[in-house]
């Protein structure tokens, strides 16, 4: 019966490590999409300094009024974001310089996010699958010994 334990939970195994493979296969899937979309949309988005001069009140609520320079034009714009910055403070912004009103003011977060995971999840994999393929060795060794075992023990009562 303990034999047959092992054997079922071992096929439960299995199928947790498939269902996880599966699931890292779609999120690398995902991740590389994603990556390739983000790259190819802002491929021409440049680093540039900006300074904020002034906070905005739109509907009760404060913005930030930046200024940066391209090839000596100065540009004005109100960031899509509240303010979190104090007047005089330089900022990172990224831009595209053939159209500079479309500012970022940060970069997604999931370029650097969603590899990490992904290399988390895949770590686990590997890790499952390694118990699940040691876990089916030490059972077939057993089965082994236990047939030799009875076998032994058959010669033994015969003679």
């Amino acid at each position: 019966m303990q034999e047959f334990e092992k054997e079922l939970r071992l096929k439960q195994l299995r199928l947790i490590t498939l269902i996880m493979v599966a699931i890292f296969a779609v999120m690398l899937v995902y991740t590389i999409y994603w990556s390739v979309e983000y790259q190819k949309q802002y491929r021409n988005f440049e680093e540039f300094e900006a300074t904020v001069i002034e906070h905005q009140e739109i509907d009760e609520k404060e913005y930030d009024l930046i200024s940066f320079f391209i090839d000596g034009n100065e540009f004005r714009v109100t960031t899509d974001y509240e303010s979190k910055n104090d007047v005089g403070d330089t900022i990172t912004i990224y831009l595209d310089k053939d159209y500079p009103l479309g500012v970022i003011y940060s970069l997604d977060s999931r370029r650097i996010v969603l590899p990490i995971l992904v290399g988390v999840f895949c770590l686990v994999n590997i890790a499952l699958v390694v118990i699940y393929f040691v876990l089916k060795r030490d059972i077939a060794i057993r089965k082994k010994l236990a047939i030799m075992m009875q076998n032994k023990n058959k010669k033994n009562t015969a003679e």
